[in-house]
């Protein structure tokens, strides 16, 4: 179960087509996990980069990438979890980038999960859980 507000980045990818999907930050908060899933036949060819870009347009991987490798993440049929605490101001973007290299179309499919500092959530005292 999220504890924070998703931002789910979908849609179509024509091929050998590269997109930057964008949105907004309303609030100071911290983003708390990514998912990325790839669709069976991508064969590692649909590489998405996610990042924050906070005030002052400075970009931040949402992953780490390891030296000498690729600055992406791919997959076949595969679903990526990563936890993360990346805090975030208000007015920062979330930014996947998404490049598509393979002869076919492939499918982008990233939720970003963030919970702002400024939410108050409803709390049932009676069945001690949230609404």
């Amino acid at each position: 179960m999220y504890s924070g507000k998703p931002y789910v980045f979908q849609g179509s990818l024509a091929a050998n087509t590269a997109a930057n999907y964008e949105m907004e930050l309303t609030a100071p908060g911290k983003i708390t996990e990514l998912h990325i899933k790839f669709a069976a036949g991508e064969n590692g060819t649909l590489h998405i980069r996610p990042m924050v870009i906070q005030n002052g347009e400075i970009p931040i991987d949402l992953v780490a990438y390891g030296p000498g490798l690729n600055q992406y993440v791919s997959g076949d049929d595969e679903a990526f979890n990563f936890k993360c605490f990346m805090p975030i101001e208000n007015g920062a973007k979330i930014r996947i980038i998404a490049d598509n290299q393979g002869a076919y179309a492939s499918f982008v499919d990233v939720a970003v999960i963030v919970d702002y500092a400024d939410i108050i959530e409803e709390y049932s005292v009676i069945e001690g859980a949230r609404i």
